[in-house]
């Protein structure tokens, strides 16, 4: 499975080696950068598709770090910006698969038939999607009314991000905004072979503090009621380099959250007819959710 991940990774790598993007990286007075689209863009044929947006994340004017310059990224012609957006809504969702889960045998065959079998699904979830937010936004019954299922990992986002935050790391950080529930999947330190992700990233908080504010903005820009962002941190990962991050959790306003019950799902009548959800879960990872 993460060879056919890799290989979708690196297409949106080489989408974002612009010479617009690439001058925000190597500017050092950016501290972090967003890219992001709302679902509804898949809805538009491929001349007509809005361009994904981009904010930078600096020291303003007055002296405080946040998140500005919400602007069109300008994409290459021969991009197609459709398939760029599902290959970011798959990077994203096949965070959650467990890899165990996959049979042994012919294991590369059967990573590609997952890889399928997750496109299928999320190509039919996204019908579901698409529909409802066309409902909420006709009937001006927004987010908050109608959904409490904004915290579901498995439901998917209205709108998806990608983060580049050296604050944490130098790799890709997949996010997706679901109602009022901003997820957000850490990738793995320790398997980085950069000197900057190490133990002291944890420590230093001023990554996290960036999550929070770009989460208050999209508070802002949306006007939910409330606004509350998920982290997802391996659990090898928080044991080797996190556990500071867990002794000073209340300080921070966090909160630690229970993984699903896979007994429930495994116990599904809908199980029977979906053969992707049950290779799907959340126990790789400790989960963290704050209130902004």
């Amino acid at each position: 499975m993460y060879e056919v991940i890799q290989k979708r990774k690196t297409k949106i790598i080489n989408v974002l080696q612009s010479p617009e993007l690439m001058r925000l990286i190597e500017d050092p007075s950016n501290l972090g950068i967003s890219l992001h689209f709302p679902v509804s863009s898949l809805l538009k044929s491929n001349k007509c598709t809005p361009m994904p947006k981009l904010s930078t994340y600096s020291l303003t004017s007055g002296g405080f770090k946040d998140w500005c310059a919400d602007i069109p990224l300008d994409v290459p012609p021969e991009v197609d910006i459709i398939d760029f957006y599902w290959d970011v809504i798959l990077c994203m969702e096949s965070q959650f698969i467990l890899d165990y889960n996959v049979p042994s045998k012919n294991k590369g065959n059967n990573q590609k038939s997952v890889a399928k079998l997750l496109k299928n699904k999320l190509v039919n979830d996204m019908k579901t999607t698409l529909k409802r937010l066309i409902y909420n936004e006709n009937t001006k019954q927004y987010k908050n009314n109608n959904s409490h299922d904004g915290y579901n990992w498995r439901k998917l986002g209205s709108q998806y991000f990608i983060l580049y935050l050296p604050l944490f790391t130098q790799e890709l950080i997949w996010c997706k905004l679901n109602e009022n529930y901003f997820h957000v999947v850490l990738p793995s330190l320790l398997n980085s072979r950069n000197v900057h992700d190490n133990h002291s990233t944890y420590i230093n908080k001023d990554w996290l503090l960036a999550l929070l504010e770009l989460t208050s903005n999209l508070n802002q820009n949306f006007k939910f009621e409330y606004m509350k962002l998920r982290l997802y941190i391996l659990r090898d990962d928080l044991i080797n380099n996190g556990l500071d991050l867990l002794k000073n959790l209340n300080w921070v306003g966090g909160k630690l959250i229970k993984n699903e019950d896979r007994e429930v799902l495994l116990n599904s009548a809908d199980l029977a007819t979906d053969s992707i959800s049950h290779l799907l879960g959340d126990e790789n990872f400790v989960i963290l959710e704050f209130e902004c």
